[in-house]
């Protein structure tokens, strides 16, 4: 994979409709995935015995400059990377503090990418068993946190519980199952609902379940039912977003409601209008050629045209090659 430093993307209330329109129908690629470099042979996860007394002694000369705003990130992202496999017990504490209190003096901006380094790096290191799962979870679950780390923490522990690197995976059934049920809960929180935090945490779980295998895999349903309400809801509290993110995690997911859901959404006049324009896309996936009069109702209107013929494209499409 390729690296890139990642910049902090915020969301505002002024999405446009083609924005909404191009995630969906383009095949739900919408939560942002920070693509990485190729994870480090190392094994990502050791029992706490691979730790001697001597390495815990031994404190690191890395962690005053990975976390000092007086050097450049630049040259802090360098010495994350150049952290070794075995991590003194100091170290450790230290990395994951930073994780979550940015230095006062230090450049938002800064603090994301190094932090961001740091959760993809550990993950490549030789960390106390269900260290990491524990750590990163508890940054999700954070109503204090960064939102902006919690939606990195989500995507780089959705992998690491879904073993896209093998050599960087968590290892402990129950520990999977319980980080993924914990960023369930924040998905479906509430309190969350205006955070991208949920759209990511959709997305992310549902990619997850579709590269994991094992206990993960039986997380489908529960996942499917969080998808739905979030979509449904009627409640001014959930973002448009969030409930377009629904629908994508809902539709990759082959939830047999969803063509249902996306046909109520499509005719309700006073919802908005990306909601709508995003439900239309998503009968190009999931709907049938039931659906081609409904869309087609749609083709007049210059709002919906484009999403409407692309949606009739799809179903016809895939009618011929069956």
């Amino acid at each position: 994979m390729i690296r890139e430093h990642p910049t902090p993307m915020k969301l505002t209330a002024a999405m446009v409709s083609v924005a909404i329109v191009s995630m969906i129908v383009i095949g739900y690629l919408t939560w942002p995935q920070r693509v990485s470099k190729p994870e480090r042979g190392h094994s990502a996860q050791s029992q706490a015995g691979h730790y001697s007394k001597r390495r815990d002694l031994v404190k690191s000369p890395w962690l005053d400059e990975i976390t000092s705003s007086e050097i450049h990130w630049e040259k802090r992202v360098h010495a994350v990377n150049q952290l070794p496999p075995f991590l003194d017990a100091a170290t450790r504490k230290g990395l994951f503090e930073y994780l979550t209190n940015k230095p006062l003096d230090e450049p938002l901006k800064d603090w994301y990418v190094v932090a961001n380094e740091i959760m993809q790096t550990l993950r490549q290191r030789e960390l106390p068993a269900g260290s990491y799962s524990h750590e990163l979870t508890a940054l999700i679950e954070s109503g204090t946190a960064d939102p902006v780390l919690r939606d990195y923490a989500v995507q780089h522990l959705s992998q690491w519980i879904s073993g896209v690197v093998p050599a960087a995976r968590e290892t402990d059934s129950a520990l999977v199952i319980a980080a993924f049920d914990a960023m369930c809960r924040q998905a479906a929180a509430v309190e969350n609902g205006q955070l991208t935090l949920v759209g990511t945490t959709l997305n992310a779980l549902t990619d997850a379940l579709l590269r994991g295998d094992g206990e993960i895999l039986a997380k489908r349903q529960d996942l499917q039912k969080i998808a739905l309400k979030i979509a449904t809801t009627t409640d001014a509290s959930v973002s448009t977003f969030n409930r377009a993110s629904a629908l994508q995690a809902a539709a990759q997911l082959n939830t047999p409601e969803l063509p249902a859901v996306c046909r109520h959404i499509v005719q309700q006049s006073d919802v908005s209008a990306d909601l709508r324009l995003g439900s239309v896309a998503t009968l190009g996936l999931v709907g049938d050629a039931g659906d081609l009069a409904l869309l087609h109702s749609f083709t007049s209107d210059s709002q919906f045209h484009y999403a409407a013929a692309a949606a009739i494209r799809r179903i016809q499409d895939r009618a011929a090659s069956q």
